[in-house]
């Protein structure tokens, strides 16, 4: 079973999976700006548990109406998969992330692919990003 928490004293997202601390997302709060900094996985062979933990802190964003800085590149790659997303990232911000230049995230993945059940659009974090976003165990 797969639980999400807010660390409020560690800024970051923390995904258990069976009890365990199975990796975050870190991130800065800034006014009403959430900036989402970095993604790490303890769990490298499960990418469906890195899926439901940044679909959950950019649906918790988008509940709580901040605007959202993707910095991450897992979660900016995500975040360009459904326009619901993407109108998060206030409108100057989008040109200064490289929106429009970093391909397409379906061509460029590795392992496997998950599905959103809002969008049935396939996911998965593009393989130069994975060796950014997991930590070693």
């Amino acid at each position: 079973m797969q639980t999400i928490h807010n660390n409020l004293d560690l800024s970051r997202f923390e995904i258990y999976d069976d009890g365990r601390l199975a990796g975050c997302v870190f991130y800065r709060m800034n006014g009403q700006e959430i900036w989402f900094l970095n993604t790490q996985m303890l769990q490298h062979d499960n990418p469906k548990l890195t899926t439901l933990l940044i679909r959950s802190t950019v649906e918790e964003a988008s509940r709580r109406r901040l605007a959202v800085l993707p910095f991450c590149l897992a979660i900016r790659a995500f975040m360009r998969t459904d326009p619901r997303y993407l109108a998060l990232i206030p409108a100057q911000q989008q040109a200064r992330l490289q929106l429009t230049d970093l391909g397409d995230p379906l061509q460029r993945t590795t392992g496997e692919r998950t599905v959103s059940a809002e969008n049935k659009r396939p996911f998965s974090v593009p393989a130069e990003t994975i060796r950014h976003c997991h930590l070693t165990t």
